[in-house]
């Protein structure tokens, strides 16, 4: 209990920080949610699971000065889909928990990079994540281009979901799983639900057949537009500020 509520005013105070510095002179850059893309990846011994969600908002507003950014990107956490009906009932009701956490969102802190003469641009941006209802520090490095004002990015990292409180599949009951699948559309069968209570015996089968990993992998393939602040042009040279050099010695 202390956690979410240490969560909720972690999220609100987020919320007032972005809301009272965004575009008070920043750059802008604003996702389109039609032209992103974020894929997970979540490693099986039997099989891996590949599967989408889709992206509600995405700003981010950087300072050119210094680095520093706010914002908020937007995951629609109950989108989730992986082509298997069955599996993403599981997925949305059992695991994550859509119906009290239906979203997933990320806090730009700060963003530091490099963008070439050509328009590619690599860096590492870093924030917080708010996920079923908790909050956690997150740095992940990315890489695209800038053309004018159309930019295009990617970025790959890990997420320790167990770690970070969510649900293993590893160790849902047979219960949790039926109840997850009842009355979704008729999909809580006879025959499923003896598969679900036959499963803690097959889950012991050498080499443990239906474990999956702790991590899942998430890819975001995004495009947007850079608003730019109302900046000289020597300003517009990059989005991205240089991260500061390293001191060398003891």
């Amino acid at each position: 209990m202390i956690l979410v509520a240490l969560s909720f005013i972690g999220q609100r105070a987020l919320s007032a920080h972005a809301a009272a510095i965004l575009g008070a002179g920043e750059d802008v850059i604003e996702l389109d949610p039609q032209h992103t893309n974020v894929h997970f990846l979540l490693l099986g011994n039997l099989h891996n699971t590949h599967g989408s969600f889709a992206l509600k908002t995405g700003t981010i507003a950087i300072d050119p000065d210094n680095g520093n950014a706010s914002g908020k990107i937007v995951i629609d956490a109950a989108s989730e889909d992986s082509s298997e009906h069955l599996r993403d009932a599981i997925m949305r009701n059992a695991i994550l928990d859509v119906t009290h956490f239906p979203e997933i969102v990320f806090i730009p802190q700060t963003v530091e990079g490099d963008r070439d003469s050509q328009g590619k641009l690599y860096g590492r941006i870093n924030g917080l994540m708010q996920l079923h209802g908790y909050i956690h520090e997150i740095s992940t490095e990315f890489q695209g281009h800038l053309s004018g004002d159309q930019l295009v990015a990617h970025c790959t990292f890990l997420v320790p979901y167990v770690e970070w409180g969510i649900e293993s599949p590893n160790v849902l009951t047979p219960q949790q799983i039926v109840n997850s699948t009842t009355g979704d559309d008729g999909l809580g069968t006879r025959s499923f639900q003896l598969f679900a209570y036959m499963l803690p015996v097959l889950r012991k089968i050498p080499p443990n057949l239906f474990q999956v990993s702790d991590l899942v992998e998430v890819t975001i393939e995004a495009t947007g537009k850079v608003k730019w602040a109302p900046q000289p042009q020597a300003r517009k040279v990059s989005v991205i500020v240089s991260p500061p050099a390293k001191a060398t010695g003891m």
